[in-house]
């Protein structure tokens, strides 16, 4: 592990039963990811076919936040995505 937050993520592994894999984490990764090239509507879609049990709602709050501080959502925006998932994600690896 590279710092705390990958020991966050050990610790929190090790009350889960073993062999239980929880994709949640990488989804949000991977959401993270495309975010720095997806619009609003393309990364709501996006989450719309990862997430089909949120409601419209929620997944729309999830992409705002995402999406947060950036004024421009055109798809070649870069940066200023919210990466504290990221940032967790790769303290693990």
């Amino acid at each position: 592990m590279k710092d705390e937050e990958g020991l966050a993520i050990w610790n929190a592994k090790q009350k889960l039963p073993e062999g239980y894999e929880s994709l949640g984490m990488y989804k949000k990764y991977y959401l993270l990811y495309e975010s720095l090239s997806l619009s609003f509507r393309q990364l709501f879609d996006l989450e719309s076919t990862l997430y089909p049990e949120l409601s419209l709602e929620r997944k729309f709050k999830g992409v705002l936040r995402i999406k947060k501080g950036i004024i421009h959502n055109s798809p070649r925006q870069k940066g200023g995505s919210w990466v504290k998932n990221k940032v967790y994600l790769e303290g693990y690896g």
